[in-house]
């Protein structure tokens, strides 16, 4: 696709800027395939330079564990402007590993104190409390459907009847999970529904990510896959 911009000094993206999501309300996307190589390490993602593409990346890249030990993979939102919200699927093989905790951390441009509305009731809301950023979705699904096991989750700032608060720009941590391997095997940790193919260096769209401004337009991004490896103990 011409010219390439180099991303600190692993990555290379394309010049011209395709958008590749849909908006975090739901409104219809559009897809391109743009050539991309692998990420950039994450000792050098914060020094990615702008403008470029925001990217969404499973870390580690890749993780090789053995039958019933625990480990945790981030999932870093890098390079945004203008972020008010993000939604983020992550899938995985349901009979290799399961996962056994999520934390979501949110920016402090948003507050920091967020409410999930799927996994509590109005009648949790303390009257005296502000609360400055809102969490939907369920979070952890290990039996997702007869294959899959699922994380889903969305987080976007402000309280209710606010828009007081700053949207974010940078990179951020913004969820870490905790798995635990099942069985020996192997499978990806997909935020893509077609992973990220290292081979062939492309993708498809990333129907699993949602990344949107504060009037709810589409932020475009690159999505990077993780990989996981359970070998015998």
């Amino acid at each position: 696709m011409g010219n390439s911009v180099p991303i600190a000094t692993t990555v290379q993206m394309p010049t011209q800027v395709v958008p590749i999501i849909d908006v975090i309300t739901g409104l219809a996307n559009q897809t391109s395939t743009p050539p991309v190589t692998s990420p950039a390490p994450r000792s050098t993602i914060k020094t990615v330079p702008i403008p470029i593409y925001a990217n969404v990346t499973v870390t580690p890249e890749n993780t090789t564990v053995t039958v019933n030990q625990t480990f945790k993979v981030d999932i870093w939102i890098n390079n945004v402007t203008d972020m008010a919200g993000w939604e983020i699927r992550l899938v995985w093989n349901r009979d290799i590993i399961k996962c056994v905790n999520a934390q979501v951390n949110t920016s402090p441009e948003w507050g920091g104190v967020p409410f999930d509305w799927f996994n509590k009731t109005e009648s949790d809301v303390d009257p005296n409390a502000v609360y400055t950023a809102w969490q939907f979705a369920p979070g952890i699904e290990n039996e997702y459907n007869e294959t899959c096991g699922q994380y889903f989750k969305a987080e976007c700032f402000g309280p209710r009847g606010s828009d007081y608060h700053n949207t974010f720009n940078g990179s951020i941590l913004v969820v870490t999970l905790t798995f635990q391997a099942s069985q020996i095997g192997s499978t990806s940790l997909i935020l893509c529904k077609t992973e990220y193919d290292r081979t062939s260096k492309s993708r498809i769209d990333c129907e699993g990510i949602k990344i949107g401004d504060r009037n709810a337009n589409p932020i475009a991004s690159i999505s990077y896959n993780g990989f996981v490896e359970v070998q015998a103990p």
